[in-house]
């Protein structure tokens, strides 16, 4: 099965997406927004940040998939600014929620910053904290791919665990330009330590063509 939250509609998919289904939930649910990042956690998905109207957002809650209902979570420590299109992984211990980058600062669609900071959510008492990573840092970013994967052979254990990032949009303050990442970065979520697999150069949104034909042209959301 799966789902998607969307102004605060929510469906359920059975296989055949003819058999759609609208959800009535209960609890207490988040306002619309559109750019929340969400993470599947057991039989719950806990979802985060997300804009609506010029205004970023760091609320968390839980949609209980067994109840069809809505938690807002109380959070503390270091807790992130808010944020929208950053990407949302389990972590490695199966019960924390890694945040990394996002839209910040300004709200307004001409002129905002993408951010390189990232957060881990300890889901079981609800503390954030702050991670420092080692290595060459990728460039901030917001509208990126990110997943997370377990070497063969270590499913079960929280070491040999990376979250590889793809892609994305950077925009910098008072820069009304946009543009559009390819590159690939993997974060060792044992040791936090970023390395690049495949780094081409940034290029403008309002750029058509790409001349590097090695990978796949830039891309977001």
């Amino acid at each position: 099965a799966s789902f998607c939250i969307l102004l605060l509609v929510i469906w359920h998919v059975s296989g055949d997406f003819e058999l759609a289904e609208n959800i009535q939930y209960g609890g207490t649910p988040p306002d619309g927004v559109m750019g929340s990042s969400t993470a599947v956690w057991f039989d719950a998905v806990i979802m985060f940040g997300g804009r609506l109207g010029e205004t970023n957002y760091n609320d968390v809650f839980k949609f209980d998939l067994v109840c069809d209902c809505w938690t807002y979570l109380h959070t503390t420590g270091d807790v992130p600014i808010g944020r929208t299109w950053a990407s949302a992984v389990l972590g490695c211990d199966g019960s924390s929620l890694i945040v990394y980058g996002g839209v910040v600062g300004r709200n307004n669609m001409d002129a905002y910053t993408t951010d390189i900071d990232i957060y881990s959510l300890n889901l079981i008492n609800n503390v954030w904290t702050r991670i420092s990573p080692e290595g060459d840092v990728p460039p901030p970013r917001a509208g990126h791919s990110a997943s997370l994967h377990r070497e063969q052979g270590h499913n079960d254990s929280a070491e040999f665990c990376k979250m590889y990032v793809y892609g994305g949009q950077q925009s910098f303050e008072n820069d009304y330009h946009q543009y559009a990442l390819g590159d690939l970065w993997v974060l060792d979520l044992t040791t936090f330590t970023w390395r690049a697999l495949y780094a081409p150069p940034t290029q403008l949104l309002e750029t058509s063509s790409y001349a590097n034909a090695t990978g796949p042209a830039p891309r977001f959301y």
